[in-house]
């Protein structure tokens, strides 16, 4: 099961159940695909929505707030340089 956390702001933790690591970074470009083919309706207009992943595998021993959010958090901040919609899979 999914978890979702509201960090700050427009900024959310999903944490996935993932069996392999190699199947993140598919799982995060099917995500940031189906939000981006859903345009918000503000006043008369369609507003493009984007989003910005940032992955990271949860070690075994660390502390989920302390080390591997923010090491995600970090990642996403470093990629967001090169543009919208990146999808960084820290280490």
């Amino acid at each position: 099961m999914a978890a979702n956390y509201c960090l700050e702001g427009e900024e959310f933790v999903v944490l996935l159940p993932l069996k392999r690591r190699e199947d993140a970074p598919q799982v995060a470009e099917r995500l940031r695909q189906s939000i981006s083919k859903q345009p918000v309706q503000l006043a008369d207009r369609l507003v493009p929505v984007t989003i910005g992943v940032g992955g990271n595998p949860y070690q075994s021993g660390e502390d989920l707030y302390v080390d591997t959010i923010p090491r995600a958090d970090r990642a996403l901040y470093r990629d967001k340089q090169e543009g919208r919609d990146p999808l960084p899979m820290g280490s």
